[in-house]
């Protein structure tokens, strides 16, 4: 991070509140365009991401990480087993989320807690990873790519006509 310090933590229940408007202002800035702003300001749709983000931060089987800056809240990650298999391999997890602020994009604060994220899988005795990324979203595919995540089989439908593509990482000894 340029000009200041950046701390990584486990995330508390008063994160809650800065995670969601994170959560919200993140998909925002990707899904502009394709997305009707209309359906990005739906209040509806960012209670519904709060009460889904509270559930996760309070799901023993979860991890999630908020990066501070200057203080504030500037990003979140979220790690738990895949969503997708009923009995979870304890040799996988899955990035349920990543997100920095859009203030912050560029500071390197994506990459610490993705730095962090792996850490946690090695500790946890984690082999490989997935997650799903919005196929138009060509800044967090890149982002994604320079952290050694390679395209994997899997596919689910998305906003704009563009579906989610999972991507997984081999996790590094």
């Amino acid at each position: 991070m340029t000009g200041g310090r950046l701390l990584i933590r486990p995330a508390v229940p008063a994160d809650l509140d800065a995670i969601a408007r994170i959560h919200t202002a993140a998909r925002s800035a990707y899904y502009r365009g394709p997305v009707p702003d209309d359906v990005l300001a739906d209040p509806a749709a960012a209670a519904r991401r709060r009460r889904i983000l509270g559930q996760r931060m309070n799901d023993s089987r979860c991890t999630v990480l908020s990066a501070e800056a200057a203080g504030e809240l500037a990003g979140f990650a979220i790690l738990g087993p895949p969503l997708d298999q009923p009995v979870p391999d304890p040799a996988t997890g899955e990035l349920r989320q990543i997100h920095v602020s859009p203030a912050y994009w560029r500071q390197g604060i994506g990459s610490a807690l993705h730095d962090a994220c792996v850490q946690a899988w090695r500790a946890a005795a984690v082999s490989t990873a997935p997650v799903d990324v919005w196929a138009n979203n060509q800044r967090a595919r890149a982002f994604y790519a320079h952290h050694g995540w390679r395209p994997a089989a899997g596919r689910r439908p998305g906003p704009a006509g563009f579906d989610f593509v999972r991507l997984g990482l081999i996790i590094p000894r």
